[in-house]
């Protein structure tokens, strides 16, 4: 609640200093106050009863069902691929240069 009162003040104060207006100090003591009584109407307190009674848990009772033997099936052998090695010298990718020419081999960057 102090927040919003003094978050009205501040924006009084700004406003004020933007009108080029003075700040009248009777104003400024009664913001508060002003602020908590148009507020109350929309915030209601909140009220608990004067017994507090928990809600009651609840119980879990686990009973554990027999566990059968699991079976596995072996997995299938894979044989290992071979590795890539290169057979032929890398290729190069094509690009325009600046005048619309294509480079040569020569000139161009290899493309890892």
């Amino acid at each position: 609640m102090r927040k919003v009162g003094w978050l009205c003040v501040l924006f009084l104060l700004v406003g004020c200093m933007q009108a080029g207006q003075d700040v009248p100090v009777a104003e400024l003591a009664t913001l508060p106050t002003r602020v908590a009584t148009a507020v109350s109407p929309v915030i209601p307190s909140a009220t608990l009863p004067a017994t507090f009674t928990p809600r009651p848990t609840a119980t879990m009772t686990f009973t554990p069902t027999p566990s059968a033997t699991p079976t596995t099936t072996p997995s299938p052998t894979t044989t290992p691929s071979p590795t890539n090695t290169p057979t032929s010298t890398p290729t190069f990718f094509p690009y325009a240069t600046l005048d619309g020419t294509l480079p040569t081999p020569e000139t161009a960057v290899p493309t890892p």
